[in-house]
């Protein structure tokens, strides 16, 4: 099995990902502001900013997906408050999970038990208004990809 876990943090271009870095006082795996060229051959630009951690460099081997979420929770939850003001201030948050297996490999699990009474699980996620979740990118059911 093959995967990944990445935090992301969209805003317009009015919300910069320098902007979360100074917030959250964490340096993003990769950042992006909006007007950036998307690429040195194009002269498109970006049209919002992105901050993202992701949980390893790269796609990893044989490591299960909530052990990448742990990680990142790890990392995040002691700037729960701070997230939740970029929130509230209008940036975008979201997870973006990549599973890859063979057909002989067992399934992707994960724990329902919250890492903190201020993240929203799967267990959680019904109590929360369906405003706040959209705010964070999650949704009751878990979609492929993004959870």
């Amino acid at each position: 099995m093959q995967t990944t876990a990445t935090f992301r943090l969209f805003g317009d271009a009015t919300l910069t990902a320098e902007a979360v870095t100074r917030q959250l006082g964490i340096l993003p795996s990769r950042a992006f502001e909006a007007g950036d060229r998307i690429s040195r051959r194009s002269q498109a630009t970006r049209g919002s900013s992105a901050w993202l951690l992701s949980s390893s460099p790269g796609i990893e081997d044989g490591t299960e997906l909530a052990e990448h979420l742990h990680r990142l929770f790890r990392d995040l939850e002691p700037v729960t408050a701070q997230l939740w003001d970029l929130v509230d201030a209008g940036y975008k948050a979201n997870w973006f999970c990549s599973i890859a297996s063979y057909a002989t490999e067992h399934a992707a699990e994960l724990d329902a038990r919250p890492c903190s009474a201020s993240w929203p699980s799967p267990a959680t996620c019904g109590s929360m208004s369906a405003a706040r979740l959209a705010t964070m990118g999650l949704a009751k059911r878990t979609h492929i990809g993004q959870i």
